[in-house]
């Protein structure tokens, strides 16, 4: 009895989890910040910018010089029947520093990784963040898909149910009591298919946000305004150097300039080195009883490289390298800026047909209601033919799907706008938003 009894106490708590599981709902806040929180990609990101920012916390080890220090014990023997043998014993201490012409480079090279991090991050955080809204809307337009085709199994059950009774009583004909049982029952199966593509989605929304069930909180897609952009050009000169990748690039020119400087520097620049050694030894043969001698010895170098001025060597070869890296950074610059203009540009346009098409769908929407209530008004009355009402009514379903996806549609393109010009949503619509 007790094991009867345990068995179904823990049936019973794993079906209140699942039920819970599935109930959960989240915010889209709360789905980006799930997302935030649990991608791997992002965490390993956070990582090298933590060791970017040690390093340049740290970046005064440069001047830490060189320490050293040894010692050891020995012991001379003469192989004689006197068996002569002396121990001895030595202890040193160095240090040392080298300063090469480039080591202020260093430093900078140390301060930009860290920027160079920063905006990697920045980017990457910005990409899941659109990544999980556009899903998160996506699944909402989905799930409105499926209430549309709720609706439309129940009109077409109502209209099926209506036609069997009036073929009953001979009030109407066989072929268009069929009709609409074959409109009733197609409307189950496209249902079904909405739901699996529902659930297909959600499974691979949890797993981008890291949740283990629940689904979106919200039931519609937000408030969508047209827009009143200003022209391309002034949102490319205003907006453009602000993108990620644009920084990123700036970023890379500047690398690839320091790297060339350290290079011509390490190669045709002196060197300066200091150093100081100290030695303690014994004075006689009584290693461990005599007083200890000291003596010390301090240098001053410069070394100045010649083969990088030599035509042809290997250093003046790594330094027409870098100058082409240099070259290839700008240029890779100046494809990125025209890139992000046509980016923008395409976006802009994509916007205002995508705002079109949503008012021509909406317009569509209720006009196809309205043909459908008149139609609902002229079969009742016999006027209207049963394949007419399930034209009538079909065209209204679909022109209700048209306008969700037209919806769908218009909100990324605005936020596919929002993410080129690196602003969000809510200032493009207070930028320029037409309530």
């Amino acid at each position: 009895m007790r094991l009867t009894a345990v068995k179904a106490l823990i049936s019973g708590w794993l079906l209140f989890t699942a039920a819970n599981m599935l109930t959960f709902a989240f915010s889209v806040d709360e789905s980006v910040q799930m997302a935030l929180q649990h991608n791997a990609e992002l965490r390993q990101q956070a990582l090298l910018l933590e060791n970017a920012q040690k390093e340049n916390e740290n970046r005064w080890n440069i001047f830490l010089p060189s320490l050293s220090a040894g010692g050891g014990i020995s012991n001379t023997h003469v192989f004689t029947p006197e068996n002569v043998s002396m121990w001895g014993w030595n202890a040193s201490a160095g240090i040392s520093l080298s300063l090469p012409s480039n080591t202020p480079l260093k430093l900078t090279q140390k301060s930009l990784a860290v920027e160079t991090a920063q905006t990697q991050y920045n980017q990457l955080e910005r990409s899941i963040i659109k990544q999980v809204i556009l899903s998160y809307y996506a699944l909402i337009a989905l799930r409105t898909n499926i209430s549309i085709l709720k609706n439309n199994l129940t009109l077409s059950e109502e209209v099926y149910r209506q036609n069997k009774i009036n073929y009953d009583y001979g009030l109407t004909s066989e072929l268009d009591m069929l009709r609409s049982q074959y409109a009733y029952q197609k409307a189950g199966p496209e249902l079904q298919a909405a739901e699996s593509a529902y659930e297909s989605s959600l499974r691979s929304f949890l797993i981008l946000i890291g949740a283990d069930g629940g689904e979106p909180d919200e039931h519609d897609i937000p408030p969508l305004y047209e827009l009143n952009l200003p022209d391309v050009q002034v949102l490319t000169d205003s907006y453009s150097t602000n993108r990620f990748d644009i920084i990123r690039l700036q970023q890379e020119v500047k690398q690839t300039q320091l790297d060339k400087l350290m290079t011509i520097l390490s190669a045709r620049a002196p060197t300066l080195s200091l150093s100081e050694s100290i030695k303690l030894s014994p004075d006689t043969n009584k290693a461990f009883s005599s007083v200890p001698g000291a003596g010390g010895s301090f240098s001053i170098s410069l070394n100045i490289p010649i083969d990088g001025f030599i035509p042809g060597s290997q250093d003046s070869l790594s330094i027409a390298a870098a100058d082409n890296a240099v070259t290839s950074a700008q240029i890779a610059l100046e494809i990125g800026e025209k890139k992000a203009a046509q980016n923008i540009s395409d976006c802009v346009d994509e916007t205002k047909r995508l705002y079109e098409t949503l008012k021509i769908s909406r317009l569509n929407h209720q006009i196809t209601e309205r043909a459908y209530s008149l139609a609902q008004d002229g079969y009742n009355n016999g006027l209207v033919s049963q394949t007419d009402l399930e034209t009538s009514r079909q065209d209204m379903t679909s022109a209700w799907q048209a306008v969700v996806q037209a919806e769908i549609n218009y909100f990324s393109a605005v936020y596919n706008l929002a993410d080129a010009l690196q602003l969000s949503i809510t200032d493009v619509y207070s930028l320029w938003g037409i309530e």
